[in-house]
C-alpha cells in the first residue's frame, strides 16, 4: 500500500500483514442502513452500488451520497445511508488474531517451481511455502 505517493522520490510504501486488516463487514451494519430509498421521491427507487455511475459526498452532510446513473448527468438521487441519530465511529477490531492458511492445493505450484527461482528471490519464496495451510479443496 502507498502511504505517500510524491512528485519527487522515494515513494512510501507499507507493508501489509494480517493485523492491518479490519473487520468491517460486522461494523458496518451498526451505524449504516442494509438498504435505503432515494430522498426525494414517493417511488421506491432504491440505492443499489452498481446502478450508478457518479457518487456525490459532502461533509456537511456524514452518510448521505448523491447519486447519479450516469456522470455528469442530469438527474441524481439523494440517498441517507447513515441510520438516523448515530455518528459513526472509526472501526478498530482486528479481522485476524493470526495469520491466515493458505490452501494447500494453492501452495503446490510455488513449491514446484522454486528450483527455477533465482538465488535473489528465493528467501521469499521460501517465507512463502512455509506458510501454515489448510487442506481444503479447491474447485479449479
Amino acid at each position: 500500500m502507498i502511504l505517500k505517493a510524491r512528485i519527487n522520490r522515494p515513494f512510501q510504501f507499507k507493508t501489509m500483514t494480517y493485523q492491518d486488516i479490519i473487520d468491517y463487514k460486522n461494523w458496518w451494519p451498526l451505524y449504516y442502513k442494509k438498504t435505503c430509498k432515494a430522498n426525494e421521491t414517493n417511488n421506491k427507487v432504491l440505492f443499489s452500488v452498481s446502478k450508478y455511475r457518479h457518487f456525490i459526498y459532502d461533509v456537511p452532510t456524514p452518510g448521505q451520497v448523491i447519486a447519479g446513473e450516469f456522470i455528469d448527468g442530469a438527474f441524481f438521487s439523494t440517498f441517507r445511508l447513515l441510520k438516523p441519530n448515530i455518528s459513526p465511529k472509526l472501526p478498530n477490531v482486528k479481522l485476524y488474531s493470526e495469520p491466515v492458511p493458505i490452501n494447500e492445493n494453492k501452495i503446490k505450484n510455488p513449491k514446484k517451481i522454486l528450483q527455477y527461482i533465482t538465488a535473489e528471490d528465493l528467501e521469499f519464496w521460501y517465507h512463502i511455502v512455509s506458510w501454515k495451510t489448510t487442506s481444503c479443496q479447491t474447485s479449479e
